[in-house]
């Protein structure tokens, strides 16, 4: 019986006509290759290959050999841009608390992301700070991450300066984090050999403000 149903559905599927393929389908449109583009020149401006060096074009994440090099020759090898935090109040030692506002006072660091500002929460944890009862202050040459842009377009200085702060808080605070900054956490942690499920927090009680 189960041979029967087995030759009786074979014979189904081979007398189902097949679907052929509609001539009149639109075919996706082959991209040309990206053509190459350069332009070279030695220190006495003699260009020593070119191609379609004329042609303006996005110069995309090349254009950071140019920046580093201007940042080489003009500021150094040795510069260091300091990010300084400070508790304006005082702290209340016994508590963990900072009385006041946390002060932040940035030199123009471009790349204080995320995982710099979980670096500072744990080392305030560690100092045993884990409140600050004011809010957090930024001066106006501290900057915090570069997605969405920069925010170097925006006019207002105030408007920037709370827009960074707030960007802060909330990598310092976990109860403000979301999935990002959860992630940064955990690859933080497993590279420093740290324990994922006690991530650093300083829960900020106040808001933002920008000096």
């Amino acid at each position: 019986m189960g041979r029967r149903i087995l030759v009786s559905l074979l014979l189904i599927l081979w007398c189902v006509p097949l679907t052929e393929a509609s001539p009149n389908r639109r075919r996706r449109p082959v991209r040309p290759p990206p053509q190459l583009v350069w332009h070279v020149e030695d220190a006495q401006g003699t260009v020593i290959s070119s191609q379609r060096g004329e042609e303006p074009i996005n110069p995309a994440s090349v254009v950071k050999v140019a920046t580093s090099l201007w940042a080489l020759e003009k500021l150094g090898p040795q510069l260091s841009l300091e990010t300084r935090f400070f508790a304006r109040g005082g702290v209340d030692w016994q508590r963990g608390k900072v009385r006041g506002d946390l002060v932040v006072q940035g030199s123009g660091d471009p790349d204080f992301q995320v995982e710099n500002a979980l670096l500072v929460a744990k080392a305030l944890n560690d100092m045993g700070i884990k409140e600050v009862h004011g809010a957090v202050v930024v001066n106006d040459r501290f900057w915090m991450g570069w997605e969405n842009g920069s925010a170097g377009t925006e006019p207002d200085p105030v408007k920037r300066g709370l827009l960074m702060a707030t960007r802060l808080r909330q990598a310092l605070d976990r109860h403000r984090w979301n999935g990002v900054i959860a992630r940064v956490w955990r690859e933080l942690a497993q590279r420093r050999g740290w324990p994922e499920k006690v991530p650093p927090s300083v829960r900020v009680s106040g808001g933002v403000g920008a000096d």
